[in-house]
């Protein structure tokens, strides 16, 4: 999809029209024509359009048996550094990271043998006593 079909649908699909988006995010009537029309848009503008319609930036890798976990979710434009760039929300990051941490473990303890298994088991319930 082209960014004009991208600005189109969002639009439609929030029941706005292109000119109130503009206003929305600090363009005029030019500035979303051209936007509109041109082959690139900032990360910024995008971000801007997101946060007028309350939707997320969310990244992930396209084909990944564990994509689901490595989810990333860029924060709004109230999220910046000192520089101005947008930057990860630390939490999210954080979560996905230890989920990855979690599923790498299970498939570790899933290639133990049973003996294996039961000798960590009993040392874990041993430590938390």
């Amino acid at each position: 999809m082209n960014i004009n079909g991208f600005i189109r649908k969002i639009c439609a699909d929030n029941k706005t029209s292109i000119h109130r988006l503009g206003a929305g995010i600090g363009l005029t009537s030019g500035g979303m024509y051209n936007l509109s029309h041109s082959n690139g848009m900032s990360l910024k503008t995008l971000s801007r359009i997101c946060e007028f319609f309350d939707y997320e930036l969310v990244v992930r890798p396209k084909s990944d048996a564990d994509r689901e976990a490595k989810i990333i979710i860029l924060e709004s434009e109230q999220s910046k550094d000192i520089n101005g760039s947008l930057i990860v929300k630390d939490d999210e990051f954080q979560r996905s990271q230890r989920s990855t941490e979690k599923d790498e473990m299970l498939k570790l303890f899933e290639s133990l043998t049973e003996e294996q298994q039961a000798a960590i088991l009993v040392t874990i319930k041993a430590m938390l006593k």
